[in-house]
């Protein structure tokens, strides 16, 4: 059997310097916590093409679904404030299937997990935006 490994492969786990950086989005699973119980995570995969192709995921929760919208208001490239409205009122309608293939801006920090450091998601911009720093 054929093993190849990548570049994205080797860099599984390691941290990349903090900061602003455009990614396509890959993928966007819907799945049930690992805890079990009635929410779902909404989970989108980013690829760093800067970073020879480096991918990462991050979770919303649909027990705090307003988490989301900031991540919406960069696809959409609307205002967060008409976004929160619109989860508020009851009237986002948001589909997943179409994030697929956008792309915008993560700001990445590093946060400790289980002893270790690791890269976290910390902010959304659209893909055009000047990021603040």
């Amino acid at each position: 059997m054929k093993i190849t490994l990548t570049k994205a492969d080797l860099m599984k786990g390691q941290t990349i310097p903090a900061g602003w950086y455009k990614v396509d989005i890959i993928n966007f699973n819907i799945k049930p916590p690992k805890s079990g119980g009635d929410s779902l995570n909404y989970v989108p995969e980013f690829i760093f093409p800067t970073l020879d192709g480096f991918k990462m995921e991050h979770t919303f929760n649909s027990q705090a679904i307003g988490n989301i919208g900031p991540f919406i208001a960069a696809l959409s490239n609307k205002p967060l404030k008409q976004i929160m409205d619109e989860i508020k009122g009851g009237n986002l309608e948001f589909d997943t299937d179409t994030c697929v293939g956008k792309k915008i801006q993560i700001k990445i920090k590093h946060e400790e997990y289980q002893g270790r450091m690791v890269n976290k998601v910390d902010g959304f911009l659209p893909h055009d935006a000047v990021a603040p720093f």
